[in-house]
């Protein structure tokens, strides 16, 4: 798998937890959930997502990954690391 798949997964669960909180399909009632909720309880790299008033996730994490034998590991930060990095 790759990071794309893990991107698509998370979206689909801030869509999940806003539909089932909204209970409509009305695009406004969506857009405004979005806007509102704070989505928690989502894997790597971050565990919750909040959208600020420009429209960015305010819990937005860098992360750095490093190809180590044939698989590419997350190195940084250190509270998500997955091995120490060779470089």
């Amino acid at each position: 798998a790759n990071e794309q798949l893990g991107q698509g997964y998370v979206v689909t669960q801030i869509l999940r937890q806003t539909l089932e909180k909204v209970q409509s399909r009305d695009p406004k009632k969506i857009r405004d959930g979005l806007a509102s909720m704070e989505f928690t309880g989502l894997p790597y790299p971050a565990t919750k997502v909040k959208f600020g008033d420009d429209g960015l996730n305010i819990y937005s994490q860098e992360v750095l990954g490093e190809w180590i034998k044939g698989e590419l590991r997350t190195v940084w930060p250190k509270e998500v690391q997955a091995i120490t990095p060779l470089l």
